[in-house]
């Protein structure tokens, strides 16, 4: 990418990044194919259903991760060249993460037994849980440490173009609404399961079971990643989870479409970040060159969204959506604050060993916007939660600047 970086190291670096765009890009590109036959045939109601069980599930899935897809894409790292210390970390990281979805689902049943809200269309989330056990089983965090992220994108194509096609075949009116979740977890499963086959095969990991001190040591070691992983959720996620409980189903529809929009653009933001982050923990020398890889298609991508709001909804939605305009305008900063705290945060703060600081920043930025955010939701509905995510998105980038600045400035040896 940069002059500076060996050829060979180029051409890794773009491998990576193709692959983990066609892993991440048709987690989101053929969802936009998807995403204007749902509207329509659901209606904004039973979308916003849908779209209020997936962030429920988003919750289980920040635990089952517990920041591995940062600490344990690290220790990969740095141990890729002994089999022996790889096989220890893989199996420690699969048992933490199976441990913690079975709690996971056993909280799921309560909540759905406990809470009529939930009762009510137990059956879709019910279903939603296959998108936690789906990405339980798929290592991502595996072939990003070992920079060998074109495998496990053959796979995931494959099974969102069988997801698609499934959702065209069986989702034919808001009678269906189960069936979305149904196919989707049905997607991401049995990529899990041909994912782990492809790592025993082609990495000869060894199945048995880990060692109580290597999954204590990781789970200790994951902790305040895991912490600043899953706080963003306070505002990020729980602004459709909180609509659909502080407001309605419809709103949880208006908002859900523009974000959804949005988040194909910041999926790109942490696809650089995940490409550059593997590489910037062996080569700390080289962020200077990297960060503009971050910053400048987050900017491009913020003006794009600013700019093509208006004809991005009237294309792919009814005029039943035309909030869902605004949303998107609200929204369009995201991709350059996940530019910033990408550079900054996760390839500078964590790459230095920084995990308490970039807990820290990510943990209080999370909590002021959660505070905001019921505000919002009460006062300006879908508005005021699309808002309060950029506001808090903002802070969050500014605070890792800061950081980053200081720690420059100060000179010390882990800030070098």
């Amino acid at each position: 990418m940069a002059d500076a970086i060996p050829s060979a190291d180029k051409k890794t670096l773009w491998g990576n990044f193709l692959s983990l765009a066609s892993l991440k890009g048709f987690d989101y590109i053929l969802p936009l194919i998807t995403l204007p036959y749902l509207v329509r045939v659901l209606g904004v109601e039973h979308f916003g259903i849908v779209s209020f069980a997936q962030s429920f599930a988003q919750y289980f899935i920040l635990i089952t991760q517990y920041g591995f897809t940062l600490s344990a894409t690290r220790e990969i790292s740095l141990n890729r060249d002994d089999p022996q210390k790889i096989n220890e970390i893989f199996l420690a990281v699969m048992a933490v993460k199976l441990l913690l979805a079975v709690a996971c689902f056993l909280v799921l049943l309560s909540v759905i037994m406990l809470f009529p809200l939930f009762t009510a269309y137990w059956t879709v989330h019910l279903f939603s849980f296959g998108l936690v056990l789906g990405d339980v089983l798929i290592p991502v965090w595996f072939f990003q440490g070992m920079e060998r992220m074109k495998f496990i994108a053959y796979f995931n194509i494959a099974a969102k173009l069988i997801f698609t096609c499934l959702v065209f075949l069986l989702v034919r009116g808001p009678e269906d609404v189960m069936m979305v979740p149904l196919v989707n977890g049905i997607g991401f499963v049995s990529v899990g399961f041909v994912s782990l086959w492809f790592v025993h095969r082609h990495f000869s990991i060894r199945w048995y079971l880990p060692a109580l001190g290597s999954v204590r040591r990781l789970f200790v070691e994951g902790w305040h990643i895991f912490i600043a992983n899953i706080t963003p959720s306070l505002y990020h996620n729980s602004s459709t989870f909180l609509l659909g409980i502080l407001s309605s189903n419809i709103a949880v529809g208006y908002y859900s479409a523009g974000a959804k929009l949005v988040e194909v653009g910041n999926a790109f933001m942490y696809i650089i970040a995940r490409t550059i982050y593997p590489y910037m923990n062996r080569n700390r020398g080289a962020f200077e060159g990297m960060k503009k890889y971050l910053l400048v298609p987050g900017l491009i991508m913020t003006v794009v969204f600013l700019l093509a709001a208006d004809v991005a909804v009237e294309i792919l939605f009814t005029d039943a959506f035309g909030d869902t305009a605004l949303v998107l305008r609200l929204l369009a900063i995201s991709p350059l604050t996940i530019g910033v705290v990408g550079a900054y945060g996760s390839n500078y703060l964590l790459v230095h060993k920084q995990d308490a600081l970039y807990m820290r920043i990510i943990m209080y930025s999370s909590i002021t916007g959660l505070f905001l955010l019921c505000g919002g939701i009460v006062w300006y509905q879908h508005f005021g939660a699309a808002v309060t995510v950029s506001l808090t998105r903002i802070l969050m980038a500014a605070w890792c600047f800061v950081a980053y600045r200081r720690l420059r400035k100060a000179k010390t040896p882990e800030a070098a």
